[in-house]
């Protein structure tokens, strides 16, 4: 019998026209069966194809209990047909061998041991299998019937998805994975196509993982498991296909892993990672290439740098650099913190809302089942099916309980400076972490060795832990981040060049001029991602190394570029100047740094198209600059502009209240006590009204300032202990909170030996994070407290450490260099050196100079230096000395 193409629009009862029994009559003994072969001692061997007829069945009556409705679709490997079952009077769909000659004994096989797998699999985010027979010829698999669109579908017809649904979709299919692995199945072939978004009637979506036509189980006792993977053969999608799997190795669950980092991908970007023009191509991308970021393809993505991380991870080539189960990479998802935890593991409902109008639209389009189900077939041309059993992994328990209390004590230990404990229990938790297999532990316990080993001045250790670190996942994921910022940026940079040399003239010429425009906008924005690291509130550090002279000369190539297309008066080439500023910072430019800060300001105060809060951000990066360098009053004036444009102390915002305490603290660097007092007071009052956590570091260095040292103290401790117990840690905030306790033990002589370690501790984080600035005000710190305790000498080694990095960052006439002069020539002078103490004391006041931006500091080192004189029986000009500091302005 002919299939009937129609059947589904026939009047006529189904299969009443061939003396089949209609559907309508569920009685087994009047039933017109379909006669099925039984597997026996006949059958051919696998290298002879089988010719089944399996694809003419719509009408008729599958072994008694399921009428064939319609054919659904074809596959290469299996036909699918909606049918009824009888007995329950639900519907289903039935999967089995298509009438194609070319099928093995070998694929039947295949076929058997897919409605083995999936039969033991029971997951509301997994296709059910309600019923399967392998005896028959051929056998069938029946499942749940599904209405819905495949995540391909969806994709193709509504673009990218949202974050919010595509973090619980992707959880939900961590959720499935789970389970899957865990009962040793991997998928092999996981694509948006082989996965359903189907819609409850409550308007919720819940998502299905469907087709284990290539699953593999790996074998472990289970003897009559059979695994038909040949050696070397390739299996799955080149689309989603791990390397591992493009190269027909050995696989694992790890494999499904960075399939669904592809998934992931195409979620959130709209297409997959790769794409070749040829199946060969994509699978030497997938072997040798990194995917460009999602937040370089989606600029109006929140949290799409979070995403990056995740997914280098989750794509890393070597499944020993992914996350090593499916539940690590749900726990990275949940991270990014929009979740509410509904599609997390141990979930029976796993839904979640869908946006109305797509659904809505999705609604009208009318798309039947049979599109979804024909989707899905159509990849089944390559395939088979494998099995795996549970690994017989390393990763015990015990070692993934004890690493978090371990890690905990080796930090405490460190801050205490019991450095062989320390060293014993971090070394302890790094064999702990690499036995867990959980990379960011790995990570975390490599970077607080290396610190440790700085600190005890073992070079060979921090270059050998350093070497771990940096082919880790987590280093590796930023690096090739970075690399793929810097690539798109010189990429953007050459199109405008090239595009400028062909600009037309008119309408058509303006438009491809605002194209460009925002192309160099794009440039300056993944620059300025390159250079800036935002900490807590509108704190920030510029960041020093090789990006930041890559930074540099694209910036410079696109100055030139956009000084031909917008000329020096738009606002545009404003915001190139102050981007081009913080790479002149970054490479210890000072000088130029200084002069663009400056032009940059110049032209955006008066543009009218710069948003306020914009422009407040351009000064937050001046006043920065200005403070380092030591010009306090420019500094000064730049806050104080921008707290205006940031809606004044009255906003009570978190960036007025710290803006205000950036105040409170430059003016009592100039010793203006009410000055200071009186935005310190504004700062408190601000953040008094907010209760974000994530301000503590702020509100202890409040605490700080107001000499409130026991308070403060409990602040720090807390934020500190929390910080200390995470797995992936803020550094730079670890970094801030051990200072800050630091100061509040040295500010008296009974407890300023525990400041120490705590100070050691901050510099190392500095110096592997490349944070010079905080690194050389750390070393000043040390060196004061060192001072206190009487250890001259050690005072005077952190100074000179803290001189070196100075004059790499401004040079050796910068203001900022005068301060930290002044400090070595005072600690020359108490290891009674007087000729060294002079030399410095003289070098900071020629750098200082009348008009000095910092008087106070002026008139003190004109003091110190009167009193070197002095000593030395030079009283002229120690009074001459003294006669200018009397008439210097405060």
């Amino acid at each position: 019998m002919e299939p009937d193409e129609n059947a589904e629009n026939s009047s006529e009862p189904l299969g009443a026209s061939e003396g089949v029994q209609p559907l309508n009559d569920p009685d087994p003994e009047n039933a017109g069966t379909v006669t099925m072969n039984r597997l026996g001692e006949n059958m051919r061997s696998s290298d002879q194809p089988l010719n089944v007829v399996a694809d003419s069945l719509v009408g008729e009556i599958l072994d008694g209990k399921y009428g064939i409705v319609k054919r659904l679709g074809v596959g290469g490997m299996s036909v699918v047909y909606q049918a009824r079952d009888l007995s329950l009077g639900r519907n289903v769909a039935i999967k089995m061998m298509p009438l194609q000659s070319g099928h093995t004994m070998q694929d039947m096989l295949r076929f058997q041991q897919e409605a083995k797998t999936i039969s033991r699999l029971h997951h509301p985010n997994l296709v059910t299998v309600f019923d399967f027979s392998t005896q028959t010829m051929p056998p069938y698999l029946v499942m749940e019937y599904i209405e819905g669109s495949s995540l391909a579908e969806v994709i193709s017809d509504d673009g990218a998805l949202s974050l919010l649904r595509g973090i619980k979709a992707l959880r939900q299919i961590c959720s499935a994975l789970k389970h899957a692995h865990e009962n040793g199945v991997v998928h092999r072939d996981l694509k948006p196509a082989n996965i359903l978004m189907e819609q409850t009637k409550d308007h919720e979506e819940i998502v299905k993982i469907v087709d284990f036509g290539i699953a593999k189980i790996l074998q472990a006792d289970n003897a009559d498991v059979l695994d038909f993977t040949q050696s070397g053969e390739i299996l799955g999608s080149p689309l989603y296909m791990s390397p591992e799997q493009c190269q027909g190795k050995k696989l694992d669950h790890r494999a499904d892993i960075y399939s669904l980092g592809c998934v992931m991908y195409a979620i959130f970007v709209g297409s997959p990672p790769f794409q070749g023009p040829t199946a060969f191509e994509t699978i030497q991308k997938h072997m040798h290439e990194q995917p460009v970021s999602i937040s370089s393809r989606r600029k109006d993505l929140a949290h799409a740098i979070e995403l990056d991380s995740v997914l280098f991870k989750a794509m890393a080539k070597e499944p020993e650099q992914r996350y090593q189960t499916a539940e690590e990479f749900d726990e990275a998802l949940a991270k990014i913190g929009l979740t509410d935890g509904s599609a997390g593991f141990g979930t029976l409902k796993a839904m979640i809302n869908l946006n109305f109008s797509r659904a809505a639209a999705k609604k009208s389009r009318g798309m039947p089942a049979s599109t979804f189900w024909l989707m899905f077939l159509v990849s089944m041309t390559i395939g088979g099916a494998s099995l795996w059993h549970a690994l017989d992994t390393h990763n015990s328990e015990e070692s993934v309980k004890r690493w978090p209390e371990i890690n905990y004590d080796g930090q405490r230990a460190f801050d205490t400076g019991d450095y062989p404990r320390a060293e014993m229990l971090l070394t302890w938790g790094l064999k702990q972490a690499q036995r867990s297999g959980s990379q960011p532990r790995i990570a975390a316990s490599l970077k607080e060795l290396i610190d440790l080993s700085s600190v005890l001045g073992d070079q060979a250790k921090v270059t050998e832990y350093s070497s771990q670190l940096s082919s880790s996942p987590e280093d590796t994921k930023i690096a090739l981040r970075t690399y793929r910022i810097v690539a798109v940026a010189q990429s953007d940079l050459a199109e405008v060049q090239k595009a400028l040399k062909t600009l037309p003239k008119g309408a058509d010429g303006e438009a491809r001029r605002l194209k460009l425009q925002r192309k160099i906008a794009v440039i300056i924005g993944d620059c300025r991602q390159l250079l800036v690291r935002k900490q807590e509130a509108h704190l920030f550090t510029v960041i020093t190394g090789p990006n930041a002279m890559r930074c540099l000369e694209i910036l410079r190539e696109t100055r030139t570029v956009c000084k031909q297309l917008t000329g020096e008066k738009h606002p545009l080439y404003g915001r190139l100047l102050h981007t081009l500023a913080l790479a002149y910072l970054a490479t210890s430019q000072p000088d130029l740094a200084e002069k663009c800060f400056e032009s940059a300001e110049e032209l955006l105060k008066t543009s009218t198209s710069v948003p306020p809060l914009e422009r407040a951000e351009y000064l937050s990066d001046a006043a920065h600059f200005f403070q380092m360098h030591g010009n306090v009053e420019k500094a000064v004036q730049a806050l104080e502009k921008e707290l205006e444009l940031a809606g004044g102390p009255e906003s009570n915002s978190v960036t007025a209240g710290a803006i205000c305490f950036q105040l409170a603290e430059l003016y009592n660097s100039m010793h203006e006590s009410e000055k200071a007092n009186h935005y310190a007071q504004l700062a408190q009052d601000i953040l008094e009204k907010t209760q974000d956590n994530n301000l503590n570091t702020l509100r202890a260095f409040l605490l700080l300032y107001k000499r409130d040292f026991s308070q403060c103290l409990a602040q720090a401790d807390q934020s500190l202990r929390e910080n200390e117990k995470k797995e992936v840690k803020d550094y730079w905030t670890l970094s801030a909170l051990l200072s800050i306790i630091a100061s509040c033990y040295a500010h008296d002589k009974v407890s300023v030996e525990k400041a120490i370690p705590l100070l050691k501790r901050a510099i190392a984080i500095n110096e592997r994070g490349d944070e010079p600035f905080a690194q050389m005000r750390r070393l000043q710190k040390l060196a004061e407290a060192y001072a206190l305790c009487g250890k001259n000498d050690q005072r005077l080694t952190a100074y000179l450490s803290a001189q070196k990095i100075a004059e790499r960052l401004y040079g050796s006439s910068s203001p900022a260099l005068a301060e930290l002069l002044k400090d070595i020539g005072d600690a020359q002078l108490d290891a009674g050196n007087r000729e060294q103490a002079e030399n410095y004391l003289r070098k900071a006041v020629v750098i200082l100079k009348e008009g000095s931006a910092n008087p106070y500091l002026y008139k003190q080192c004109l003091l110190k230096l009167a009193g070197v004189l002095s000593l030395t029986g030079r009283l002229a000009e120690s009074d001459e000395l003294k006669t200018r500091a009397s008439t210097v302005s405060k």
